[in-house]
């Protein structure tokens, strides 16, 4: 039967009205969708407020477990200090490189060990990463501590433990800045140093310093000269969790220092 006019015109009007509901419900699920995603993410990737501290604990084959404690600064620089628990437990080690944050994807940089560079931002601020496990077999999880650890610049002793790219040779090594009329005490390892700062901001000026005149072995001497040179120069530090550096005018590392807690 041929179809007539008013027939043709009604197969039209419900084929858009068929075409206009599934756009409208093809766009609603999307927008819907979208949004949620994009709600989840800029909450589950947020790394603010910075600094900030992590910690927990994965699996380990020969030890209890393997502790790790993680800062990250506003300046895209992580510490990760990794600590082996139980019997025949190791020295701490630590790890210094920089972290990037792409879709809610945490990423440290070498040297982090590999079961320690990806890690997934989730809600609360965690840190989860599903191709490492805890000691119990569930996901590795950091925890967000509440807050930072972070250690003052001043009344604090700081152990010498890098200067001039150069491991440290002697434990001894170490300054204290005092706030109380802005002085200077420690040891270059043989020698006391003494001298006067001034800190405004993050520029930091440690001279002029003077130190005794004990005669000193090789290794040890050669540090001590490496020490006062660099505290001569230092225009400004950095500060880490638990760690301290001195940089020059262009922002390069001089000497690297970690705290003790003496009491």
């Amino acid at each position: 039967m041929k179809p007539t006019p008013g027939t043709l015109r009604q197969s039209r009007l419900w084929g858009t009205a068929w075409l206009l509901l599934l756009m409208a419900g093809c766009t609603g699920a999307s927008s819907s969708g979208t949004g949620s995603s994009e709600s989840f993410q800029a909450e589950a990737s947020s790394l603010a407020p910075l600094p900030a501290s992590f910690r927990g604990e994965l699996s380990c084959d020969d030890c209890k477990a393997v502790r790790l404690d993680l800062a990250l600064d506003d300046g895209g620089r992580y510490l990760l200090k990794e600590t082996h628990l139980g019997p025949g437990e190791q020295p701490r080690r630590r790890h210094r490189g920089q972290w990037q944050l792409t879709d809610g994807e945490l990423s440290l940089g070498e040297p982090a060990p590999e079961a320690a560079q990806r890690w997934q931002v989730v809600q609360g601020g965690d840190l989860v990463s599903q191709a490492s496990r805890t000691p119990d077999g569930e996901a590795a999880r950091l925890a967000r501590l509440p807050e930072p650890l972070h250690e003052p610049l001043e009344e604090r002793y700081w152990k010498l433990v890098q200067v001039d790219g150069e491991v440290a040779v002697d434990g001894s090594a170490h300054i204290v800045l005092h706030t109380q009329e802005g002085r200077l005490a420690g040891s270059g390892g043989c020698n006391r140093l003494m001298g006067s700062y001034q800190r405004e901001g993050d520029a930091l000026s440690l001279a002029p310093l003077a130190t005794t005149r004990k005669a000193c072995q090789g290794p040890v001497m050669a540090q001590e000269r490496a020490l006062v040179e660099a505290l001569g120069a230092t225009r400004a530090f950095r500060l880490l969790a638990d760690e301290l550096e001195l940089l020059d005018e262009n922002d390069k590392v001089l000497a690297r220092f970690e705290v003790v807690h003496l009491t």
